[in-house]
């Protein structure tokens, strides 16, 4: 995005722009873009406009759209940022930064008088849980839940229980965000050696992500057995006709670690490999897989290599089941191709 032109920006909105949008959220996304916003910051802060504007519209019959948003009160976004209370405090400090951004936007433009998202707490730095800090192990799964997980065998729908293993596996092999692991396709995984390319958060251009070679093995035999096209998403819905979305993803493998009896959550598992990679490989190798500029200034100047990054991955504990469960998705692959032969 970062090479559009003034005319582009229009077709841009009409791309990430969902039905319900008003006049002034497609004005707030146009000039995010002016401001050459990363796509998937302008994805997360309209997320939480868009919930903004539900709850005031269901609670106080007002829509956010160039005549009412001035009738939004600091009583009123205080009411709706109650009920982000079970977000843990990054996801909460991401809320605030996108609604003091759009509310900053509307006050610039002239719509409204007052900014009521200034009532908003700002949540320090210093209370998000770092890399291997005691609040980021609590969050952590252990090598034996891990394992759990994967050889979980609940009474639901094969292929849904598949495609939440295959999520565990890529996200626990390569520190993945949720929705970075959901934007990748099955042909990123067949043409894989080690690593693949990804749009991270804050960047506009694909980077390349180290992942475990035990999992990439695993996911190749994952495609295989579920027979998707190359072109489709690597997790997806109705027989690729769909990509999954993130509540989706965050459902089916809640499943998982509910019959497991674990906390849920698809970010727990990254906080698993970043936990174990400050513990393995330090805090640069840390920092390199889970796509951080920096842990903290002292070692802005330090770096890892491609080896470093894949040894930290595959020294996880939990790695040493995937052999077997790659061995068990390559006979069942076998027995359903025999059926679909007739042999």
């Amino acid at each position: 995005m970062r090479d559009m032109n003034k005319r582009s920006i229009p077709f841009y909105v009409d791309q990430l722009a969902k039905e319900g949008d008003t006049d002034l959220m497609r004005k707030y996304m146009e000039w995010m873009m002016e401001k050459r916003a990363a796509t998937l910051t302008i994805e997360a802060y309209m997320r939480s406009v868009r919930n903004l504007n539900s709850y005031v519209r269901a609670h106080h019959d007002i829509v956010l759209d160039l005549t009412n948003v001035n009738r939004v009160t600091g009583a009123m976004v205080m009411g709706w940022y109650g009920t982000t209370r079970d977000l843990n405090d990054a996801s909460r400090s991401l809320v605030g930064t996108a609604l003091r951004s759009f509310f900053g936007f509307c006050e610039v433009a002239g719509y409204i008088l007052k900014d009521p998202s200034k009532i908003l707490p700002v949540l320090s730095r210093s209370d998000v849980p770092q890399p291997g800090s005691d609040e980021e192990i609590e969050r952590a799964y252990s090598d034996a839940e891990m394992r759990n997980m994967l050889r979980c065998e609940p009474k639901w729908a094969t292929n849904a229980l598949m495609v939440a293993k295959a999520l565990i596996v890529l996200i626990g092999g390569s520190a993945l965000r949720i929705h970075e692991a959901l934007q990748l396709d099955v042909k990123d995984i067949l043409n894989a050696e080690h690593s693949v390319d990804v749009v991270r958060k804050g960047s506009n251009k694909p980077t390349c992500v180290e992942v475990a070679k035990p999992a990439l093995l695993y996911l190749k035999e994952y495609v295989k057995l579920m027979k998707f096209e190359p072109n489709a998403p690597l997790f997806c819905a109705r027989g690729g006709e769909r990509r999954y979305e993130r509540r989706e993803a965050l459902a089916r493998v809640s499943r998982i670690q509910r019959a497991c009896g674990l906390h849920t959550g698809l970010h727990s598992l990254r906080h698993t490999v970043v936990t174990n990679a400050v513990r393995i490989g330090g805090y640069a190798v840390g920092r390199d897989i889970a796509g951080h500029a920096v842990t903290h200034m002292t070692d802005r100047y330090a770096h890892s290599t491609s080896d470093e990054r894949q040894r930290v991955l595959c020294e996880q504990g939990w790695m040493d089941v995937l052999p077997e469960l790659t061995e068990k998705l390559k006979e069942k692959r076998m027995k359903r191709e025999c059926v679909d032969t007739g042999a």
